[in-house]
């Protein structure tokens, strides 16, 4: 398994998987059976960044699946914003641009047979939104995800 990320996430799931570097789509090994894309919201303040960032990260999974044979499984996880640094309650950027983003991963679904979608909010839901996200081991190493979550999650994933 191959997992395209751009947080660290090398905890979430087993050992022997191959990471992309952050946020990098050069490298496209092809001696892999299966790939997994799983861009997580960026973390920031300014709104048009962070849309603008979220735009292009559809561009990139929509350009690498194109690299990918169509006789490989795809895996490309939603995103979702699980924690708020929204200081407006009026700028939407960003929640649209999550909402294109999750559109675009489901519309390239029905043109390639091989990519297929999970909804990242069926695993998120399950947690009071403190549990989600440990600013601790972001600071540190970028995690955008709690690593206490991590077991929790390769079960379900």
């Amino acid at each position: 398994m191959f997992v395209f990320r751009n947080h660290t996430i090398e905890r979430f799931f087993p050992n022997g998987t191959r990471f992309s570097g952050y946020d990098d789509v050069s490298v496209v090994p092809d001696d892999e059976d299966v790939y997994v894309w799983f861009y997580q919201v960026p973390i920031g303040y300014e709104g048009s960044a962070l849309s603008e960032g979220v735009a292009a990260d559809l561009g990139k999974f929509l350009m690498t699946l194109e690299t990918i044979s169509p006789n490989k499984t795809v895996i490309a996880l939603t995103m979702t914003a699980f924690y708020s640094l929204s200081f407006t309650d009026n700028d939407f950027r960003l929640k649209e641009a999550v909402e294109k983003y999750n559109a675009g991963l489901r519309s390239a679904s029905l043109t390639h047979r091989n990519l297929k979608i999970i909804d990242i909010e069926e695993f998120t839901q399950r947690y009071p939104v403190e549990e989600l996200m440990d600013w601790k081991f972001y600071f540190l190493s970028q995690m955008g995800m709690n690593p206490r979550l991590s077991a929790a999650f390769q079960q379900w994933f």
